[in-house]
């Protein structure tokens, strides 16, 4: 499996106070949140009861369910397509503009090996597919239906264009327990994010 597909070389990230964004430039500061938190995050605009549920409607007609089992952690950001208004309406004032996102996701998975969390083969990244609940002829293995259950959205979402980058942890915590967070601390500028004025 391709850990990194499809990855846009530029992305946003929004955030709601300067200090997080500048924190995230100038330190490598961020956090990961459990995918099934967004189920029942307060801000009702973000919220999305389905979240880390894939879903699709086979040619026969039938509805199909599912979920994984294990936490999920993951860092949205949007690709170089939306509209940044929409991000600081939406998600937040301060938007960081990351030049190199494969460099990112390097830099988060030598923290996370560094730190000694155990996941399964480190940290990737998806589009969002916005299609949940469509009707679709194609046939999905175990591994396609994992990866829509991280990554579909209703398409209500869609002007988020987003891409998001995960990580499982290998330990099997169900979905629902466990740390709510994970914090990564690259500890460096990254020379590759910058603070939109």
């Amino acid at each position: 499996m391709n850990k990194l597909s499809n990855i846009p070389e530029t992305m946003y990230r929004a955030f709601t106070e300067e200090r997080y964004a500048r924190a995230f430039v100038e330190r490598g500061k961020l956090r990961l949140r459990r995918l099934d938190l967004y189920r029942d995050i307060e801000d009702g605009c973000r919220r999305d009861a389905s979240e880390g549920m894939g879903s699709y409607v086979d040619n026969r007609g039938h509805q199909w369910d599912f979920e994984m089992g294990n936490s999920i952690y993951v860092l949205c950001c949007s690709d170089a397509q939306v509209d940044v208004r929409f991000l600081r309406e939406k998600f937040g004032a301060y938007i960081v503009r990351i030049n190199d996102s494969a460099s990112l996701a390097h830099d988060m998975e030598r923290f996370m090996n560094a730190s000694g969390m155990r996941t399964f083969n480190g940290v990737h990244g998806r589009r969002v597919d916005y299609r949940k609940g469509a009707v679709t002829t194609q046939e999905f293995d175990s591994m396609q239906l994992a990866i829509l259950s991280i990554t579909q959205k209703p398409a209500r979402f869609a002007p988020e264009s987003e891409y998001r980058f995960f990580t499982i942890l290998s330990n099997a915590i169900p979905s629902g327990t466990g740390k709510r967070f994970l914090d990564i601390n690259i500890g460096h500028r990254l020379r590759y994010a910058e603070l939109v004025e």
